[in-house]
């Protein structure tokens, strides 16, 4: 049995293959006769309709040339079966609504996309559609740009910690000397004692800075100058700390910017004191080995190697100066990087979404409201303008982007 397409192509080889069309009897003046011959050798009733002509198949003879068989109906229409959605559903998603007609929808007039007219419609739709998709792209840079920063202030928190501990460790040392008694008796009087009886909420900043001059006289006389300076120094060291845990091993540590300062200052005068003098001034041969035992602890803890007990207060000097000269530097830098606000692209870039947003939102807005034409036509022209203005905006930040991201920081390696 054949099928459609082959009776089809049978009728075709018998009645029309090899034959000249014969028209003279239809009228000259009428462009179809030729379309109408060919439906009569094909067995087909002259007619405009839009149904198949033949066996589920549509006939097409547009040139002079060739005839073409086929299916143009649609796999899926909106209204047949299987119902996409209702006439009415249609209307209500593509449609717009006339205030003049009691807000009965239609698809026709404003909806429709015109040529070379205002459409607030289509220019909006196309805004959001755009937004749409550059928000998402935005979102997800701000997103890979966060956790990216994330991980590099972790690596960073790593050496910060390392250089705290070192910086806590200096701190006992200075609890440890300013504990001492013997090295700070210094022609017939000890300092400490001094201090301690005589002004034990004295501070070295207050000291330096807050005393008028007759105060500063009186007391810098009694506690014999840079070396009582350097004896608030080492207080100034501890901070004030009182809690068990400064002696714990096991002590996490955050330093402030300031506290990075102000350490930097202590450990710099009692540097200061022993390089200025000899060892009838500090000389820690007069204690007893057992209290500098905690000193030479926290000594190897830092520099992995043990101290010289022939040399004990050169080795503390030179240690004092490595604070000085390298740790303070690099833990000052980089608690200041990991303090830092977000990079300010991506400030630049979350207020670019921002703005993207708000356009959106306003366009949204705009494209389910009716007013009168000429405000439609002003509010579109806006946020053309607005949108236009922040992809400008969009586009230099890209390019400061990928400048930055080329840019290569140091390395602080330890």
């Amino acid at each position: 049995m054949l099928s459609p397409k082959e009776k089809i192509i049978a009728v075709f080889r018998n009645n029309v293959q090899g034959k000249k069309e014969e028209t003279d009897a239809e009228n000259p003046c009428h462009d179809g006769r030729g379309g109408h011959w060919l439906e009569r050798q094909m067995g087909i009733a002259a007619n405009n309709h839009n149904a198949p002509d033949i066996l589920g198949y549509e006939m097409k003879n547009d040139t002079t040339s060739k005839t073409s068989f086929g299916d143009w109906s649609p796999d899926i229409a909106v209204f047949k079966k299987p119902k996409l959605m209702t006439r009415e559903e249609f209307l209500f998603v593509f449609g717009k609504p006339n205030p003049e007609k009691d807000n009965r929808y239609s698809w026709s007039g404003e909806p429709v996309p015109k040529i070379n007219q205002f459409n607030k419609q289509t220019i909006l739709t196309t805004i959001i559609y755009v937004i749409a998709i550059v928000v998402a792209i935005i979102v997800t840079y701000i997103f890979n740009k966060l956790f990216s920063e994330k991980n590099i202030r972790i690596e960073r928190k790593k050496l910060i910690d390392e250089l705290s501990i070192k910086v806590t460790y200096l701190r006992r040392i200075a609890f440890h000397i300013r504990g001492l008694y013997e090295i700070w008796k210094i022609n017939g009087k000890n300092i400490k004692t001094i201090i301690e009886k005589n002004y034990p909420n004295l501070t070295y900043h207050e000291f330096r800075n807050n005393l008028n001059y007759d105060q500063f006289e009186k007391i810098n006389e009694d506690i014999s100058d840079i070396i009582g300076q350097s004896y608030l120094a080492l207080k100034g060291l501890e901070n004030n700390e009182e809690s068990i845990n400064f002696f714990s091993e096991f002590n996490p540590k955050n330093y402030s910017l300031q506290e990075i300062i102000n350490f930097r200052e202590f450990t710099s005068s009692f540097w200061y004191l022993l390089d200025k003098t000899d060892e009838h001034v500090i000389n820690f041969n007069k204690e007893n080995k057992h209290w500098l035992n905690f000193i030479e602890d926290l000594y190897f803890k830092i520099l992995k190697r043990k101290i010289d007990k022939v040399n004990f207060r050169n080795d503390i000097k030179e240690l004092f100066a490595y604070f000085e000269n390298e740790i303070y530097d690099k833990f000052y830098y980089l608690t200041e990087l990991n303090k830092k606000r977000i990079p300010f692209i991506l400030e630049l870039s979350m207020t670019n979404l921002f703005n993207y947003i708000i356009i959106l939102m306003c366009s949204l807005f705009f494209l389910i409201t009716n007013y009168s034409l000429d405000f439609e036509f002003r509010i579109t022209i806006i946020l053309v303008s607005l949108f236009f203005s922040n992809t400008i905006d969009l586009i230099l930040i890209i390019y400061v982007s990928l400048n930055k991201e080329l840019e290569i920081n140091e390395i602080l390696k330890f």
